[in-house]
């Protein structure tokens, strides 16, 4: 009987011992399948932060563009030459005329915008298109639209350093850009700090590195009306966009604001007090520890348009398609109005999706000398 019980008994601490070492071999199973895990999230998190910093860099074939076009203003009368001709110029002020505006350093970017417009319109002969640019790429943007004349549009050029503002107005512009930079770079501060994770949670908080975020020219859609005393209506079009159909923008009587696309009734701004609560509001995140919103132009902007603003059938904006995984419906795509290339992945760039670039480059005038030079291809 004891030799039987001692059996027993070691047998049972054979069993016992062999369920420890299980256990302790899954617990460690365990660990490593959660430290895996964590290391694949990390690593998804620093492609993420790589993809969104790929959007920083001006591709080689832009900066060619730029670069050959300022040699082109240096050496080249034709394109030194005025723009509008002088038998044009009423149409900048003349309210029978669609004028669309556009803030961009971008030469081949303005220069889609505005084919697409005019291919998209039936009376592109009504359109007036003010590009405003800064005092870097004025030279440039100058050049392409002087030599590639277009006829049946007017097109203004002006750089920012050929504005005279009051002293009020630049003190404020320079106050709204340093508040922007203040935030970004609070939250990119943050950013650097985290041990950031792939969660979708996470992905606004990539939106600090967008350049736009600081881009002066981004933010001085609110002073519009500084920008166009002279002009009563006008649609603002982002640079990251190319038109579906423009016919039925200009039939809008009430002035709507929609991010990408804008038709702004500067004659029933100027009677509001729109610019002064954005500042408001500027100076309030900053109050607050940058508690209000991340780094960006429009959720000041939202604010600030609250109560002036009509809704429009959002069909019309087929927006996201600058995000990484932008949801592509064709039919809906054909239909819009604007095709609004908002996210990282502008189409210029690489990392955009081959699935939308087309519809962006379809406007590239691939046969232009300046064009195929800097090798500029979908």
């Amino acid at each position: 009987m004891d030799t039987r019980a001692g059996n027993i008994v070691g047998e049972k601490d054979d069993y016992d011992m062999s369920d420890q070492i299980d256990s302790c071999k899954t617990s460690l199973l365990n660990v490593q399948i959660q430290n895996m895990e964590h290391i694949v999230k990390t690593a998804k998190g620093h492609e993420s932060v790589y993809w969104h910093l790929a959007a920083h860099g001006v591709p080689k074939s832009l900066h060619c563009l730029s670069l050959k076009l300022a040699e082109e203003f240096a050496v080249n009368a034709v394109a030194r030459s005025r723009i509008p001709l002088p038998q044009y110029v009423y149409r900048l002020t003349d309210p029978s005329f669609h004028h669309v505006v556009i803030l961009t350093d971008n030469v081949l970017a303005a220069s889609v915008v505005i084919s697409s417009a005019i291919k998209t319109s039936i009376n592109p002969e009504k359109l007036v298109f003010h590009v405003v640019t800064d005092k870097k790429s004025y030279t440039s943007m100058h050049a392409w639209f002087a030599v590639n004349k277009i006829d049946s549009a007017v097109i203004e050029v002006k750089g920012l350093h050929q504005y005279d503002w009051s002293h009020e107005v630049n003190v404020r512009v320079k106050e709204m850009l340093e508040i922007h930079h203040q935030i970004r770079n609070h939250e990119y501060k943050k950013l650097k700090e985290e041990d950031l994770e792939y969660k979708e949670e996470n992905y606004h908080k990539l939106n600090v590195l967008n350049p736009s975020c600081i881009s002066l020219l981004n933010h001085l859609r609110v002073y519009l009306p500084e920008l166009f005393p002279d002009l009563n209506k006008v649609v603002f079009l982002d640079d990251d966009v190319v038109e579906g159909s423009t016919r039925t923008i200009f039939k809008i009587v009430d002035g709507w604001w929609l991010y990408g696309m804008n038709v702004f009734d500067l004659r029933r701004w100027r009677k509001t007090n729109i610019t002064a609560v954005y500042h408001d509001w500027l100076k309030l995140s900053l109050n607050s520890g940058y508690a209000l919103w991340h780094p960006g132009a429009l959720p000041p902007a939202l604010v600030a348009f609250e109560g002036h603003v009509h809704r429009i059938d959002p069909s019309w904006h087929a927006a996201g398609m600058g995000h990484r995984y932008p949801e592509v419906d064709r039919r809906k795509l054909e239909a819009a109005a604007v095709i609004h290339f908002s996210g990282p992945a502008k189409p210029w760039l690489e990392i955009g999706s081959p699935e939308v670039r087309g519809l962006w480059y379809r406007h590239v005038n691939a046969s232009n000398e300046y064009v195929r030079r800097c090798g500029i291809t979908a």
